[in-house]
C-alpha cells in the first residue's frame, strides 16, 4: 500500500516585497528569476554562461539521487515537500514509473520504502551526534533570503537549511546539510573543490551582510552524512580563506551576469583553445619516454 503523508493544505504564493528573509516553498523559491549561488557557479568555469543560460530555459528532469536527497533533507531538517512512499522494489516497471510521475505531477517526493527507511534512519544519527543536534537547537529551517547586490544592482537570492538565532555576543551561524558517499576529511575536501561549496557558503555570508543578520565574521558550517550505514556524520567549517575564495568568484560570477544580460549573449567556450596535458600526465610522460 503506497504511504503518503497527511494532505497540507495549498500554501498561497509569497510575495517578494523587498530584501529580507522569507519562509517560502521550495518550488516557488526555485521559481523565482534572482540571481542564485548555483547560477554564480554554474556561469563560471567548468560552466559557462551558454550552459547557464540553456538551463534557465530548460528545467532539469527529477532524478532518483536528487529525490533521496529531498527526502533526507525534508527528514533532518522537519521542513520540505510532501514525501509519497511508494510499495516497489524498484522503479524499472511501467507501474513503479507511472506511480512516479504522478508524485511529481502532485508536487510529491516520490521514493521507496527501502529508500525512505533509511533516509529515517540517517536523520536519527544526525539527531544522536551531538554537534550537529546542538546546531540544530533553535533556529528556522529552508529560509530564502533576498538582497540586492550593493555594486551592480542585480537581485539576489539564497535558500539556507537552517538559519540560526544570532545569540547576543555570538556570531552568526548558517548551517547547510549534505549527503555524500563518504565523509572522511579527504572526501570532503574534494567534494568542496568540485561543487565550488566554499562558493555557495560565501554567498550565504554575503546575503546574511546585506541583511543585518550578521557580520564578516559569519560562519558557515557543513553537516556531511554518509548515504549508506552506519550514516556517519561529519562537522565541517569553511574557513576565513576559502570564504574569501568564494567571495571572489562571487563577484566574478555577478559581472559575468551583468555583461550577458546587458549584451543579451551568453557565450560558450573559446572557438579553439591549446589544453596541455595535467601536470601529473605530463611529468610521467617526461620521466619515462623523453630522453
Amino acid at each position: 500500500m503506497t504511504l503518503i503523508e497527511e494532505e497540507a493544505p495549498p500554501i498561497p504564493e509569497v510575495q517578494i516585497t523587498g530584501p529580507g528573509v522569507y519562509d517560502m516553498p521550495a518550488d516557488q523559491y526555485h521559481r523565482r528569476p534572482e540571481l542564485s549561488s548555483s547560477g554564480m557557479r554554474a556561469l563560471l568555469p567548468p560552466g559557462c554562461p551558454a550552459k547557464f543560460h540553456w538551463d534557465q530555459l530548460n528545467p532539469a528532469e527529477p532524478r532518483d539521487e536528487f529525490d533521496f536527497g529531498h527526502v533526507a533533507h525534508k527528514l533532518v531538517l522537519g521542513e520540505g515537500e510532501q514525501i509519497e512512499v511508494l510499495p516497489f522494489d524498484n522503479f524499472r516497471t511501467a507501474d513503479a514509473r507511472a506511480a512516479k510521475l504522478e508524485a511529481h505531477a502532485a508536487g510529491m517526493i516520490p521514493i521507496l520504502e527501502r529508500e525512505y527507511l533509511k533516509a529515517k534512519a540517517m536523520a536519527l544519527e544526525v539527531r544522536k551526534h551531538p554537534k550537529a543536534r546542538g546546531l540544530f537547537a533553535y533556529g528556522k529551517p529552508e529560509q530564502s533570503l533576498f538582497w540586492q547586490d550593493a555594486a551592480t544592482g542585480i537581485d539576489m537570492r539564497a535558500r539556507v537549511d537552517w538559519l540560526r538565532e544570532r545569540r547576543e555576543g555570538a556570531r552568526l551561524k548558517i548551517v547547510d546539510y549534505k549527503t555524500a558517499v563518504k565523509v572522511d576529511a579527504e572526501s570532503i575536501r574534494r567534494a568542496i573543490g568540485e561543487h565550488r561549496y566554499h562558493q555557495q557558503g560565501a554567498t550565504y555570508r554575503e546575503a546574511a551582510i546585506a541583511l543585518g543578520l550578521g557580520g564578516e565574521d559569519t560562519a558557515v558550517v557543513l553537516i556531511f552524512q554518509e548515504k549508506s550505514a552506519p550514516f556517519l556524520v561529519h562537522v565541517v567549517q569553511l574557513t576565513e580563506f576559502d570564504l574569501r575564495l568564494g567571495s571572489a568568484r562571487n563577484r566574478r560570477a555577478i559581472e559575468v551576469y551583468r555583461e550577458c544580460m546587458e549584451s543579451g549573449e551568453w557565450p560558450a567556450y573559446p572557438e579553439i583553445s591549446y589544453i596541455e596535458l595535467p601536470a601529473w600526465a605530463s611529468n610521467q610522460d617526461q620521466q619515462e619516454y623523453m630522453p
